[in-house]
């Protein structure tokens, strides 16, 4: 048994039923991103695949001009756009409803809290006299 394990695990030493791997095989650097780093400081997509005329364009074009048929990616991906349009419209009229329905509130709130002031007693004294006493004089 341990013959079969030296042949097939050669760098694997057991020692007291534990498994120890010689430091050199274990590795604590960050994982190559094949690129990405290159692509980003060029201004490219990260996935080289995402667009481009290699993803977009048709892989061959008719002599005579006739268009050709569109590829199972590229109806997957207009079929992912539409959604994606689709759920921009409606989270879009749902913040217009918002900020209408916030507009509607708060003039509501302004004509109850005016309402609330007019219907308030007035205070007596000088200001009503005042008041009265300037229609008066109008009236003659």
């Amino acid at each position: 048994m341990n013959s079969v394990r030296n042949r097939l695990f050669p760098m694997v030493k057991q020692s007291y039923s534990k498994i120890e791997l010689p430091s050199r095989y274990i590795h604590s650097s960050l994982s190559c991103s094949a690129g990405q780093e290159w692509r980003r400081k060029r201004g490219l997509p990260s996935n080289p695949n995402a667009y481009g005329p290699l993803t977009d364009l048709p892989d061959y074009t008719f002599i005579d001009g006739r268009r050709t048929p569109a590829g199972s990616g590229k109806l997957k991906r207009a079929l992912v756009q539409q959604e994606l349009a689709g759920k921009i419209m409606k989270l879009s009229s749902e913040i217009d409803f918002a900020v209408e329905r916030k507009k509607q509130l708060d003039i509501e709130n302004e004509n109850r809290r005016q309402s609330i002031l007019d219907r308030k007693l007035k205070q007596k004294g000088e200001n009503l006299s005042r008041s009265t006493s300037y229609n008066r004089n109008s009236d003659f």
